[in-house]
């Protein structure tokens, strides 16, 4: 009997154990279904907002192979500054305004100025790259003493692929934000969202503006033309004569009538409101003074 009851015991036991073993087995499996149930929407939207993607502003984030393809691309931004002395402005002129048709360039800017001992031309020249030596060889062939020659050349090479790189990043990350704003849930997410992604495009209108105008820089170089007429000898300058200087006052002082005239036919109504003012005063003075008088 004591052996049945603990065999009954033992077994009574084992079956316990059993069952304990499986209800954490079946607890261990419903929370891997529970967790597995949880879509990734769920989770915080916080996160991926505050997680940007590092910028990489170096040029070697790209392969090696595109960055050779790039370097192959030169950018090189050609100008200078000459000054001549020649011995007839007008025909000095025409000759600059011949080279420029030629070599395809074109006047940016013209002015002239006119005195008693000298004549000047100031151009600025925007001359296309490839024809930039040509046209400079052309104006020391073309007469005139050379007092100054400058001439510079700058390799914008590198700025321009790292502005391209940059580029390219930033119109990735306005991809990743435009996404991420169409799976916004809440208002602070989308205005958080929309501002980092106005600062990324205020960064991309930047660069696309500051890599059109080296384009701009390299394909036409820049040239400041000074020219010059040389010295008119004081002693030929032949000052007016008095009669002359006469005459000229005279037509001076005609003209400023005329311009008198003028004024007056412009100002007509109001002369004649002047004269019914005053002849209303006087009339009035006059009745005011005969009332006294009768008293």
């Amino acid at each position: 009997m004591k052996k049945t009851l603990v065999i009954m015991l033992v077994a009574f036991l084992a079956i316990s154990c059993s069952n304990s073993d499986g209800n954490r087995e079946f607890m261990r499996t419903s929370e891997k279904n529970q967790t597995s149930i949880i879509p990734d929407d769920a989770l915080d939207f916080d996160e991926d907002i505050e997680q940007e993607p590092p910028r990489t502003n170096s040029s070697s984030a790209p392969n090696q192979n595109t960055v050779q393809k790039e370097q192959k691309k030169s950018k090189i931004i050609k100008d200078g500054s000459i000054t001549l002395e020649v011995d007839s402005l007008e025909i000095a002129k025409r000759g600059i305004d011949s080279i420029v048709n030629t070599t395809n360039a074109y006047l940016e800017n013209e002015v002239y100025n006119g005195g008693v001992n000298q004549h000047r031309y100031t151009l600025k020249i925007r001359i296309p790259n490839s024809e930039f030596e040509t046209f400079i060889s052309s104006l020391e062939k073309g007469g005139g003493k050379m007092i100054s020659k400058s001439i510079n050349a700058r390799d914008v090479t590198g700025e321009y692929i790292d502005l391209e790189i940059r580029l390219k990043n930033n119109q990735a990350y306005l991809a990743q934000y435009r996404t991420l704003l169409k799976r916004a849930k809440s208002i602070k997410d989308i205005l958080e969202i929309e501002e980092k992604a106005r600062r990324i495009e205020s960064e991309i209108d930047s660069q696309l503006g500051r890599m059109k105008y080296i384009n701009d820089q390299v394909k036409y170089s820049t040239l400041s033309l000074n020219m010059y007429q040389k010295h008119i000898n004081r002693n030929e300058y032949k000052p007016p004569s008095f009669f002359s200087r006469v005459w000229n006052s005279m037509k001076y002082g005609f003209n400023m009538m005329q311009e008198i005239l003028l004024w007056i036919v412009v100002l007509w109504p109001l002369l004649i409101l002047i004269v019914i003012a005053y002849l209303g005063r006087r009339m009035y003075k006059t009745r005011k003074s005969n009332k006294i008088n009768l008293s």
